[in-house]
C-alpha cells in the first residue's frame, strides 16, 4: 500500500504530506489457517527494537483496532506492542501481506490444532506447540516442518497441553515399572491395568471404532490403599500436568474436556455414583448428551473412588473396576515423590507405546476376551476387562518386563473375576 510505509522498524501512515507513526512493529504473514468459523492469521512480528516472535489474530479482530491491539499483545510473549492502525488500514494491509505469502502457502499449507492429541490425519499427535510426534514411526516431528500449528491464541485451549519427556525412550518405563513393583506390592497388578487404561485412552477413538464402546476405568478402594498415587503416576505417564488431575468437577466441565482433547486426564475422589454412571454412559457411546447440546467425545478419564461401587452394578457393562486391597507393606516417606519423578521421566515412552497400540485390531481384542472366563453373560463386561489386559501385555513386552504379566494374570484370576461375580447378577 502506497500510504503505509515501514520507518525505523514501525509502520507509518501518510496523512497529507506527513508520515504519522501508527505502530512500533512490522510483520509478515506466515500462515493463513481456519478455526472452522473464520480465518486465523499467524504472522512473524518484529518490534522496533529487534525483538521478534509469532502472533496470531482472527479476521474479526481486524474490524476493531482495539480488538486487534489486544489480540497481538495477548499472543506476543514479549508484550510492549503499540498499534494505532484503524480498520481501513488493517484490512487492506493484511490482505496484501496474505497475498504475498500465498505462493509459499501452496507448498507449505498448515492446519490449525483445534483439539490436542491425535489429529485428523491419524498420523500426528500434538501434545503442545513444541512437541509433536509421528505415531507411525514413534519419532518427534519438527514443529516448523509439521502441517499442524498451535498458536498461543485462536487455536486449542492452551490449558489442554500435555508435555512428555524427550527424546522417546522405552527404557525409562522399564525403570519406573521395576520401582513400582516394590512400592505397590500386592496392588501392582491393578496399577498396571490402570496405567494401561490411560495409555488406551490416548487412542480412545480407535478402540471405540474397533469394539463399538469403551469402558471407563475406575480405581476403587478404601482411603490409603494407593489409588491417588497410582492415578498420579498414570497421569504423568501420558504427559498430563497438574491441571489434568481434577477433583470434584461438574458434568459439563468433564465433558467439555473430553470433547476438547484426545489426551486423557484423572478424575480424582469422585463422591457420587450417579455422576460416574452418567460419565461412563457417555464414554461408552462416544457422545455426551447435555442440556441442549451433544458433544463428540475424544477421550476418557481414569476415575478414583471409595464409595460403594455396588450401586453402579447396572453400569458395569460401561465400566472396568479395579478394586484395590490394603497394602501388605508399610509406606516409606518420600517414596511416592520418587515414583512420580520416575513416571514423569517414563513419559518418554509414550510415542513408542502409542505407535505399538495403534496396530491393535479387533481380532487381538477377541483373542484376549477368549482367555477370560464368562462373568455374567454380557460380552461388554469381558471386553472392558480384556482391553487393558491386552494393552498391558503389549507394553510389558515392549520394555522387556514380560515377567510382570504374572502379577496382572494373578490379580485378574484371583481378585478381579471373583469381585465381578460377587457384585454382578449371574444369568441363570
Amino acid at each position: 500500500m502506497d500510504n503505509i510505509r515501514e520507518i525505523n522498524g514501525g509502520l507509518h501512515v501518510k496523512v497529507g504530506k506527513t508520515w504519522q507513526f501508527k505502530s512500533n512493529f512490522v510483520f509478515e504473514v506466515l500462515h493463513q489457517v481456519s478455526n472452522k468459523r473464520e480465518a486465523v492469521y499467524i504472522v512473524k512480528l518484529t518490534r522496533s527494537d529487534g525483538v521478534s516472535g509469532e502472533v496470531s489474530f482472527k479476521t474479526s479482530d481486524l474490524n476493531n483496532s482495539k480488538k486487534f491491539h489486544v489480540a497481538i499483545n495477548s499472543s506476543f510473549k514479549h508484550g510492549g506492542l503499540m498499534c494505532f492502525l484503524s480498520r481501513r488500514h488493517l484490512v487492506p494491509l493484511i490482505g496484501k501481506l496474505a497475498r504475498q505469502a500465498r505462493p509459499q502457502e501452496e507448498h507449505d499449507r498448515k492446519q490449525l490444532v483445534l483439539t490436542p492429541g491425535l489429529q485428523e490425519d491419524g498420523v500426528h499427535v500434538v501434545f503442545n506447540p513444541d512437541q509433536i510426534i509421528d505415531i507411525i514411526t514413534a519419532t518427534m516431528v519438527n514443529p516448523d516442518r509439521c502441517v499442524y500449528v498451535w498458536p498461543d491464541q485462536n487455536g486449542a485451549d492452551i490449558e489442554l497441553q500435555h508435555r512428555i519427556n524427550t527424546p522417546p525412550d522405552i527404557q525409562m518405563l522399564k525403570e519406573f515399572l521395576t520401582k513400582s513393583s516394590t512400592i505397590f506390592d500386592n496392588n501392582f497388578g491393578p496399577a498396571i491395568l490402570a496405567w494401561s487404561s490411560m495409555y488406551a485412552m490416548t487412542l480412545y477413538k480407535k478402540f471405540l471404532k474397533e469394539i463399538g464402546h469403551f469402558n471407563l476405568p475406575v480405581l476403587h478402594g478404601l482411603p490409603g490403599v494407593g489409588k491417588t498415587l497410582i492415578a498420579q503416576c498414570g497421569a504423568w505417564l501420558v504427559g498430563c500436568t497438574n491441571l489434568h488431575f481434577m477433583g470434584r468437577c461438574t458434568y459439563s466441565f468433564l465433558t467439555d474436556y473430553m470433547a476438547g482433547s484426545s489426551l486423557p486426564f484423572v478424575w480424582d475422589h469422585t463422591t457420587k455414583s450417579k455422576e460416574v454412571a452418567r460419565i461412563a454412559n457417555d464414554v461408552a457411546n462416544g457422545h455426551s448428551f447435555g442440556t441442549g447440546s451433544v458433544k463428540k467425545l475424544l477421550t476418557g478419564c481414569l476415575v478414583t473412588a471409595n464409595f460403594d461401587v455396588s450401586k453402579l452394578s447396572k453400569s458395569f457393562k460401561q465400566l472396568v473396576i479395579f478394586p484395590l486391597d490394603t497394602l501388605n507393606r508399610e509406606k516409606q516417606p518420600g517414596e511416592g515423590i520418587c515414583l512420580q519423578d520416575l513416571a514423569h521421566n517414563a513419559s518418554s515412552a509414550l510415542p513408542v507405546v502409542m505407535s505399538a497400540l495403534n496396530s491393535i485390531k479387533l481380532e487381538d481384542i477377541e483373542q484376549e476376551v477368549a482367555r477370560l472366563p464368562d462373568i455374567n453373560g454380557d460380552n461388554r463386561v469381558q471386553v472392558g476387562i480384556a482391553c487393558p489386559i491386552l494393552v498391558a501385555r503389549i507394553i510389558l513386552n515392549l520394555c522387556g518386563c514380560n515377567h510382570f504379566m504374572s502379577d496382572v494374570d494373578q490379580y485378574v484370576q484371583e481378585k478381579l473375576i471373583p469381585y465381578y461375580r460377587d457384585v454382578l447378577p449371574q444369568n441363570p
